[in-house]
C-alpha cells in the first residue's frame, strides 16, 4: 500500500513537472522502493533493534537482580524487574507482571515475555530463573553467573566481529592492489 501510494505520488510529481516518460518511470520506481522500505522493512529493523537492546541490557538486569538476595519466588522477580527502569527489558517484564496481576498463570506470563522478545537468550534466562525459583533456590548467585557468562559471550562476539572486519579490509586492500 505504501509503495503504491509513493509510486502514484512520484508519477503525479513527474507529470506535474512535465518530465519525460523515463523520468516519470524512474520517479515511480524510486517512490515504490521508498514506500516498500518504509512499510515492510522498517518494522523488521525496529523489532531487531529492540531485540538487540533487550539482549544488551540483560546482563545489567541480571547483575541488579543478583544484588537482591532472598528472592526465591518468580512472581517477585517479575514484579521487581517490571518496576525497575531498565528500558525495553522492564517493559517486557511489565507485560508479564500485568498478566500475573490478573491472576493468570505464571507460565503464561513467561511465555508471553518469550514470545514478544523472540530472543533465545531471554528464553534461556527465564528458564533458568524459573527453574531456580521452582526449586526454592536463591536466584542471586545464578543471576550473577549468568550475567558474567553473557558478558563473556558478548566480548567474544565483539572480538570475532573485529577479527572478521580486519580480514575483510585486508582482502579488499589486496584486491585493490591486484
Amino acid at each position: 500500500v505504501g509503495g503504491i501510494i509513493m509510486c502514484a505520488l512520484a508519477l503525479g510529481m513527474g507529470y506535474m513537472f512535465q518530465g519525460g516518460m523515463l523520468a516519470m518511470g524512474f520517479a515511480a520506481l524510486v517512490g515504490f522502493g521508498f514506500g516498500f522500505t518504509m512499510v515492510f522493512l522498517m518494522p523488521i529493523f525496529t523489532f531487531e533493534r529492540r531485540k538487540d537492546e533487550i539482549e544488551a541490557h540483560l546482563p545489567d538486569v541480571l547483575e541488579q537482580l543478583s544484588t537482591m538476595s532472598g528472592m526465591k519466588n518468580m512472581d517477585e522477580i517479575i514484579r521487581y524487574l517490571a518496576e525497575t527502569r531498565l528500558g525495553a527489558v522492564s517493559e517486557e517484564f511489565a507485560i508479564g507482571n500485568h498478566i500475573l496481576r490478573r491472576n493468570l498463570n505464571l507460565n503464561l506470563a513467561l511465555d508471553r515475555i518469550r514470545e514478544r522478545s523472540e530472543s533465545k537468550t531471554v528464553g534461556r534466562v527465564l528458564n533458568l530463573l524459573n527453574e531456580g525459583a521452582r526449586r526454592g533456590v536463591d536466584v542471586s548467585d545464578a543471576a550473577k553467573k549468568m550475567a558474567e557468562s553473557m558478558r563473556n559471550k558478548h566480548m567474544i562476539l565483539r572480538e570475532r566481529s573485529a577479527s572478521l572486519s580486519l580480514q575483510r579490509y585486508t582482502l579488499l586492500t589486496a584486491a585493490a592492489i591486484l
